[in-house]
């Protein structure tokens, strides 16, 4: 397997568990609950097509599944869920792999496999532990109708294996020690996913603009529209000279108008003309960027102008640009790096992270988490062995 895309692997499930309930809180609703069961169309998923050479089932059997292996006072994660997701991060890293992995080998991150699976393990459960606490601190709790909706979602995924015996036949093939470990787990994400709707409202955007702007102050975002006028093809007839008389030309027409009240409407009409900037399409509004967004020289010049003034000609890579700099946009406009990233959140979304992330930090401090003997002692060369 590619040494990149291990890592690429491993930083995508880190990814996943840090903001799974404030991402999957969005677009959330019960048919959601089901989404950790086995596949449809009676297709179970096999564990020695991923986990090669390995007695999964052995392995999972290692202790009982209510055996605590962290807690923090009442807070525990059990091994029926360090196993679930020891044993999908276990999958995620042998996948593409022809041959049975050593989890004893060194890695190329420093440890062994084993060490570096484990560890990341262990920092996923302490998440969840932190992430009931501070919705134990906000007073969120199971209600009796979300109760209700776990146990129709249970009794379906009964239907539809033919009897509770291959439901938990199918979990196990998942990585679930039993249908009950399951049904837990879906009441501690069901629990976890309503903390950051409880804190910033269904769309993850209710935080004050005071806070949205300092944190774009610090993070340093502006926003710009532009006029550009690119340079000359090769088998243009145009010459980077003609190129520029065309922004001068342009540039004099603002200068013209700068004084006008509508001397915004001046700008957006004369850049619908002449701008050849092929992003426009996608940025209506203006881009929204950080310094390493945008080429250095727009970016300089950008933060140079006041809002609502317009820059003289800049020359980048790409031609030359007239820039005007625009008010910030909280909510409708997506930053260009977060847009290339294929993601849609505004800025006041992105400091409803940063600041869920400070409140996370807040509840670990307030932790006293614990690990057991059993986790202490839990070797993955061991528990993986080939057999």
């Amino acid at each position: 397997m590619d040494k990149n895309l291990q890592t690429d692997i491993l930083r995508l499930l880190a990814l996943l568990f840090c903001v799974i309930f404030l991402l999957g809180a969005v677009a959330g609703d019960s048919a959601r609950l089901g989404a950790l069961a086995p596949s449809e169309g009676g297709e179970s998923f096999n564990p020695d097509e991923i986990l090669l050479g390995i007695d999964t089932v052995a392995a999972m059997e290692t202790y009982a599944p209510d055996t605590v292996m962290l807690s923090s006072g009442d807070l525990v994660i059990t091994w029926g869920l360090f196993y679930y997701i020891l044993y999908n991060t276990a999958a995620q890293v042998t996948y593409g792999f022809q041959d049975p992995l050593d989890w004893s080998e060194m890695s190329p991150y420093g440890g062994t496999w084993g060490d570096m699976v484990k560890d990341y393990v262990i920092e996923q459960t302490t998440q969840i532990l932190v992430f009931l606490y501070g919705a134990d601190v906000n007073g969120l709790y199971i209600t009796e109708d979300e109760l209700e909706e776990i146990q129709e979602v249970i009794d379906m995924m009964i239907a539809e294996a033919g009897s509770v015996e291959n439901l938990e036949r199918d979990l196990r093939e998942g990585g679930f020690y039993n249908l009950s470990v399951y049904e837990e787990l879906m009441k501690s994400f069901s629990l976890q996913e309503k903390l950051p709707v409880s804190l910033y409202g269904n769309n993850l955007d209710e935080i004050s603009d005071e806070i949205v702007a300092e944190f774009a102050a610090r993070e340093g975002f502006m926003r710009a529209k532009h006029i550009l006028r690119m340079f000359p093809t090769e088998d243009s007839e145009k010459t980077k000279e003609d190129v520029y008389a065309e922004i001068e030309d342009i540039l004099a027409q603002l200068n013209e108008r700068i004084d006008d009240e509508d001397f915004l409407d001046v700008f957006y009409e004369l850049e619908k003309e002449y701008s050849e900037d092929r992003g426009r399409s996608d940025y209506p509004d203006g881009y929204l960027f950080q310094q390493y967004d945008m080429m250095t020289e727009f970016f300089d010049a950008c933060a140079e102008l006041q809002l609502g003034q317009i820059s003289g000609i800049v020359e980048t890579g790409y031609g030359y640009h007239i820039i005007l700099r625009l008010p910030l946009d909280y909510d409708n406009i997506v930053p260009v790096s977060v847009a290339s990233q294929g993601q849609n959140y505004n800025l006041r979304q992105l400091a409803v992270f940063e600041d869920f992330d400070n409140m996370y930090f807040m509840w670990l401090d307030s932790l006293d988490i614990k690990t057991s003997q059993e986790l202490d002692t839990l070797d993955i060369a061991t528990l993986f062995a080939w057999r």
